[in-house]
């Protein structure tokens, strides 16, 4: 004999499987109802990178970066908005390749660190032409004003598009459907007086042949003073530097790190120096050359024996033979063409030019 109390949960649990049931199939009756009046439907067509993502759905992880982004940082260009992601390094921009003058001006995509060459850079899924010997694009080239959205896939892209696509891909999808005329216009200026940049863009759109073509143009004038070298900002005109002071002679008042300002390089001047000589030549040790190429006598300032590259005071730079700028100045023209006709239903056809020159 069972017990009231155990009667009750088995009355309870015979009613939820009930409802259950009656639930599933009121559900099947209706999902059969609605078969029946789909039956128009003939073909049901999915065309990649023309679906919006939030890179969450996707199969193979997907950031998707759209124009109200791109327009809320106002950002001349599309490489400064992607550089702010995780999983892009700034290694190559007007603020970077001062050391590499062969790259100056540019700005290049770097995917997790593996170097631009690592980086395919494709333009409404097509290969944009290359800026550079090395076959990576100057994100420069392409106009910002017509950046509808930018797709980044960072995982497997390289079984489909071969060794330039190990970092990943960047697809910049541009607007292939705009009508009238857009224009943008920024100035800016450090607090400091220089980094003075202006750029203007423009960039109109027209439909034809029964709204089955268009025909887009943008042009965009990029133009940047830069900046001088670091010493130009105080952070770097007190030559600041971290000097060690270690072994056998160390100098007992002083600790082992000092942060001394007005340090020097003491073993690099410009013009040269002897550092070092053997026997009679070590009355040389010292012997600075002038621009004319006479010799002089280096200053020396305090000198600690745990740094070999450092010094306190004395004359010379903090550690640059010639300091390098902090942002390269440039000047760049651009010139986008694209067209698009439907020939036919299934036959469209497409052709892109670009131009530019800094």
């Amino acid at each position: 004999m069972k017990s009231r109390s155990e009667r009750s949960r088995i009355t309870a649990v015979g009613a939820a499987l009930a409802t259950m049931l009656a639930a599933g199939a009121a559900g099947s009756v209706s999902a059969a109802d609605g078969a029946g009046t789909d039956a128009g439907l003939d073909e049901v067509v999915v065309t990649g990178s023309r679906i919006v993502r939030d890179g969450v759905t996707a199969p193979t992880p997907v950031t998707v970066v759209g124009a109200e982004r791109i327009e809320r940082m106002g950002a001349t260009d599309i490489g400064a908005v992607l550089n702010t992601l995780p999983s892009f390094r700034a290694s190559t921009s007007p603020q970077t390749s001062n050391i590499s003058p062969a790259n100056a001006g540019m700005t290049q995509l770097d995917l997790r660190g593996l170097a631009p060459v690592r980086t395919l850079v494709l333009v409404n899924g097509r290969r944009f032409a290359p800026s550079t010997l090395q076959g990576t694009v100057d994100i420069g080239q392409i106009p910002a004003i017509l950046v509808e959205r930018a797709e980044v896939v960072t995982g497997g892209a390289s079984a489909q598009y071969g060794s330039d696509a190990v970092a990943g891909v960047v697809n910049l999808l541009l607007k292939n459907d705009l009508e009238g005329v857009r224009a943008s216009l920024q100035f800016g200026a450090s607090h400091e007086g220089d980094n003075e940049s202006v750029h203007a863009s423009i960039a109109g759109g027209q439909a034809y042949a029964g709204g089955r073509g268009n025909l887009t143009l943008a042009f965009d004038f990029d133009d940047n003073q830069g900046v001088g070298s670091c010493y130009t900002r105080a952070w770097c005109a007190q030559e600041y530097q971290v000097i060690s002071n270690t072994g056998a002679n160390r100098i007992a008042s002083l600790p082992v790190n000092n942060i001394l300002a007005h340090t020097h390089n003491v073993q690099a001047v410009p013009g040269g120096l002897i550092i070092a000589g053997a026997g009679a030549a070590s009355v040389l040790r010292g012997t600075a050359f002038n621009a004319n190429g006479t010799p002089r006598a280096f200053q020396y300032g305090q000198v600690f024996p745990g740094s070999a590259t450092f010094m306190a005071g004395g004359e010379g730079d903090n550690g640059f033979i010639k300091a390098p700028l902090l942002v390269v100045p440039t000047r760049r023209i651009t010139g986008y063409l694209q067209n698009h006709l439907a020939l036919t239903d299934d036959v469209d056809s497409t052709f892109e030019l670009s131009i530019g020159h800094m």
